[in-house]
Protein backbone atom coordinates (compact mmCIF):
# COMPACT_ATOMS: atom_id res chain seq x y z
CA UNK A 1 0.00 0.00 0.00
CA UNK A 2 2.70 2.41 0.85
CA UNK A 3 4.80 1.19 -2.06
CA UNK A 4 1.27 2.06 -4.58
CA UNK A 5 0.87 5.68 -2.37
CA UNK A 6 4.49 6.35 -2.92
CA UNK A 7 4.44 5.99 -6.94
CA UNK A 8 1.47 7.61 -7.49
CA UNK A 9 3.17 11.01 -5.61
CA UNK A 10 6.57 9.99 -8.02
CA UNK A 11 4.12 9.62 -11.24
CA UNK A 12 1.92 13.25 -10.16
CA UNK A 13 5.31 15.17 -9.32
CA UNK A 14 6.71 14.13 -12.74
CA UNK A 15 3.44 15.11 -14.48
CA UNK A 16 3.08 18.36 -12.93
CA UNK A 17 5.62 20.33 -15.44
CA UNK A 18 4.09 18.64 -18.10
CA UNK A 19 0.34 19.57 -17.30
CA UNK A 20 1.39 22.96 -17.01
CA UNK A 21 3.12 23.65 -19.91
CA UNK A 22 0.23 22.11 -21.85
CA UNK A 23 -2.19 24.15 -19.67
CA UNK A 24 0.11 27.48 -20.91
CA UNK A 25 0.32 26.20 -24.60
CA UNK A 26 -3.67 26.25 -24.69
CA UNK A 27 -5.26 28.21 -26.97
CA UNK A 28 -8.47 29.13 -28.47
CA UNK A 29 -8.46 27.99 -31.95
CA UNK A 30 -11.48 30.07 -33.27
CA UNK A 31 -12.87 33.40 -31.78
CA UNK A 32 -16.04 35.80 -32.80
CA UNK A 33 -16.52 39.16 -31.50
CA UNK A 34 -19.38 41.54 -31.55
CA UNK A 35 -19.26 45.06 -29.97
CA UNK A 36 -20.19 48.75 -29.64
CA UNK A 37 -18.26 50.93 -31.63
CA UNK A 38 -17.60 54.43 -31.71
CA UNK A 39 -15.35 56.40 -34.65
CA UNK A 40 -13.85 59.60 -35.95
CA UNK A 41 -13.94 60.41 -39.59
CA UNK A 42 -12.23 63.27 -41.09
CA UNK A 43 -11.49 63.76 -45.03
CA UNK A 44 -8.89 66.15 -46.91
CA UNK A 45 -7.58 66.56 -50.22
CA UNK A 46 -4.19 67.99 -51.60
CA UNK A 47 -3.51 71.22 -53.90
CA UNK A 48 -0.45 72.42 -55.04
CA UNK A 49 1.54 70.65 -52.64
CA UNK A 50 -1.11 71.43 -49.27
CA UNK A 51 -3.38 69.86 -47.89
CA UNK A 52 -6.52 71.41 -46.94
CA UNK A 53 -9.19 69.83 -44.47
CA UNK A 54 -12.84 68.80 -45.65
CA UNK A 55 -14.55 67.99 -41.99
CA UNK A 56 -14.61 65.47 -40.17
CA UNK A 57 -17.62 63.71 -38.20
CA UNK A 58 -16.98 63.02 -34.86
CA UNK A 59 -18.42 59.81 -32.89
CA UNK A 60 -20.86 58.25 -35.09
CA UNK A 61 -21.88 55.22 -33.58
CA UNK A 62 -22.23 51.72 -34.55
CA UNK A 63 -20.77 48.24 -34.38
CA UNK A 64 -18.53 45.73 -34.99
CA UNK A 65 -17.95 42.14 -35.76
CA UNK A 66 -15.06 39.92 -36.20
CA UNK A 67 -13.97 35.80 -36.60
CA UNK A 68 -10.26 35.06 -35.82
CA UNK A 69 -8.46 31.64 -36.37
CA UNK A 70 -5.41 30.78 -34.40
CA UNK A 71 -2.79 29.21 -36.28
CA UNK A 72 -0.87 28.72 -33.42
CA UNK A 73 -0.73 30.86 -29.42
CA UNK A 74 0.62 33.93 -30.75
CA UNK A 75 -0.31 34.32 -34.75
CA UNK A 76 -3.93 34.24 -36.18
CA UNK A 77 -5.43 35.52 -39.60
CA UNK A 78 -8.46 38.08 -38.40
CA UNK A 79 -11.87 39.35 -40.73
CA UNK A 80 -14.48 41.76 -39.69
CA UNK A 81 -16.75 44.62 -40.84
CA UNK A 82 -17.99 47.45 -39.12
CA UNK A 83 -20.30 49.97 -39.96
CA UNK A 84 -20.74 53.53 -37.78
CA UNK A 85 -23.76 55.92 -38.76
CA UNK A 86 -24.67 59.43 -37.60
CA UNK A 87 -27.70 62.05 -38.57
CA UNK A 88 -28.14 65.80 -37.96
CA UNK A 89 -31.04 67.31 -38.33
CA UNK A 90 -30.81 71.32 -39.52
CA UNK A 91 -33.62 74.12 -38.77
CA UNK A 92 -33.97 76.86 -40.68
CA UNK A 93 -35.07 79.83 -38.69
CA UNK A 94 -34.94 83.68 -39.67
CA UNK A 95 -36.35 86.66 -38.05
CA UNK A 96 -38.21 83.96 -35.39
CA UNK A 97 -39.87 82.12 -38.04
CA UNK A 98 -38.80 78.64 -39.00
CA UNK A 99 -39.00 77.69 -42.93
CA UNK A 100 -38.51 73.96 -42.24
CA UNK A 101 -35.76 71.12 -41.45
CA UNK A 102 -33.71 69.15 -43.45
CA UNK A 103 -31.15 65.92 -41.90
CA UNK A 104 -27.79 65.05 -42.88
CA UNK A 105 -26.74 61.61 -42.35
CA UNK A 106 -23.55 60.07 -43.11
CA UNK A 107 -22.22 56.35 -42.80
CA UNK A 108 -18.86 54.20 -43.01
CA UNK A 109 -18.46 50.53 -43.76
CA UNK A 110 -15.08 49.20 -43.35
CA UNK A 111 -14.30 45.25 -43.90
CA UNK A 112 -10.66 44.17 -43.77
CA UNK A 113 -8.64 40.51 -43.16
CA UNK A 114 -5.36 40.20 -41.72
CA UNK A 115 -2.37 38.99 -39.74
CA UNK A 116 -2.87 39.11 -35.77
CA UNK A 117 -0.12 38.23 -33.23
CA UNK A 118 -1.23 38.30 -29.58
CA UNK A 119 0.17 37.91 -26.03
CA UNK A 120 -1.13 35.83 -23.92
CA UNK A 121 -0.65 36.12 -20.22
CA UNK A 122 -2.65 34.05 -17.47
CA UNK A 123 -6.30 35.21 -18.41
CA UNK A 124 -5.27 38.45 -20.33
CA UNK A 125 -4.05 38.84 -24.13
CA UNK A 126 -3.03 41.54 -26.05
CA UNK A 127 -2.99 41.64 -29.65
CA UNK A 128 -1.72 43.72 -32.56
CA UNK A 129 -3.38 43.11 -36.07
CA UNK A 130 -2.44 44.77 -39.38
CA UNK A 131 -5.32 44.97 -42.23
CA UNK A 132 -6.07 45.64 -45.77
CA UNK A 133 -9.27 45.73 -47.41
CA UNK A 134 -12.74 48.23 -48.28
CA UNK A 135 -13.54 51.18 -46.80
CA UNK A 136 -17.29 52.89 -48.27
CA UNK A 137 -18.27 55.98 -47.23
CA UNK A 138 -22.42 57.47 -47.86
CA UNK A 139 -24.05 60.29 -47.32
CA UNK A 140 -27.55 61.83 -48.02
CA UNK A 141 -28.98 65.40 -47.38
CA UNK A 142 -32.19 67.05 -48.55
CA UNK A 143 -32.94 64.36 -51.03
CA UNK A 144 -29.45 63.65 -52.66
CA UNK A 145 -27.49 60.95 -51.79
CA UNK A 146 -24.12 59.34 -53.00
CA UNK A 147 -21.27 56.91 -51.99
CA UNK A 148 -17.92 55.88 -52.75
CA UNK A 149 -15.54 52.68 -51.77
CA UNK A 150 -12.03 52.76 -51.95
CA UNK A 151 -9.17 50.10 -50.97
CA UNK A 152 -8.16 50.91 -47.49
CA UNK A 153 -5.62 49.50 -44.84
CA UNK A 154 -4.52 49.83 -41.01
CA UNK A 155 -3.22 48.77 -37.99
CA UNK A 156 -4.44 48.68 -34.63
CA UNK A 157 -4.83 46.13 -31.10
CA UNK A 158 -6.80 45.60 -28.29
CA UNK A 159 -6.97 43.77 -24.98
CA UNK A 160 -9.04 40.76 -24.11
CA UNK A 161 -9.63 39.15 -20.37
CA UNK A 162 -11.12 35.92 -20.34
CA UNK A 163 -14.07 35.67 -17.98
CA UNK A 164 -14.45 31.37 -18.85
CA UNK A 165 -13.06 28.99 -21.07
CA UNK A 166 -15.08 30.08 -23.80
CA UNK A 167 -16.18 33.64 -23.14
CA UNK A 168 -14.27 36.68 -22.97
CA UNK A 169 -14.92 40.61 -22.90
CA UNK A 170 -12.71 43.16 -25.22
CA UNK A 171 -12.11 45.78 -22.65
CA UNK A 172 -10.90 48.35 -25.46
CA UNK A 173 -10.35 47.75 -29.65
CA UNK A 174 -8.56 51.23 -31.61
CA UNK A 175 -7.86 50.59 -34.96
CA UNK A 176 -6.98 53.75 -37.76
CA UNK A 177 -8.05 52.78 -40.50
CA UNK A 178 -7.42 55.07 -44.14
CA UNK A 179 -8.28 55.18 -47.69
CA UNK A 180 -7.73 57.64 -50.75
CA UNK A 181 -9.91 57.56 -53.98
CA UNK A 182 -10.04 60.88 -56.34
CA UNK A 183 -7.15 63.04 -54.43
CA UNK A 184 -9.54 63.00 -51.41
CA UNK A 185 -8.22 60.61 -48.36
CA UNK A 186 -10.55 59.53 -45.46
CA UNK A 187 -8.53 58.95 -42.42
CA UNK A 188 -11.02 57.13 -39.74
CA UNK A 189 -10.01 56.11 -35.94
CA UNK A 190 -12.37 53.42 -34.08
CA UNK A 191 -12.87 52.50 -30.80
CA UNK A 192 -15.00 49.20 -29.94
CA UNK A 193 -15.63 47.20 -26.85
CA UNK A 194 -17.34 43.73 -26.35
CA UNK A 195 -18.07 40.12 -25.95
CA UNK A 196 -15.95 37.04 -27.33
CA UNK A 197 -16.82 34.07 -27.76
CA UNK A 198 -13.89 30.85 -28.07
CA UNK A 199 -13.94 27.81 -29.21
Amino acid sequence: MKLKLFLATVIMFCLTPILSVHAQDEYPHGEVYGGYSFANVGASTSFFGSSYGLGNINSPLGFQVEAEGNVNKWFGIDGGVSYNTKSVNYNYNSFGYNYGSSTATGSITIVTVGPRFTLRYGRTSIFGHTFIGSMSVSGAFDGYAGSESAFAYGAGGGIDVDLTKHLAIRTVQADYVTASKFGVRVNAVRVSSGLIFHF
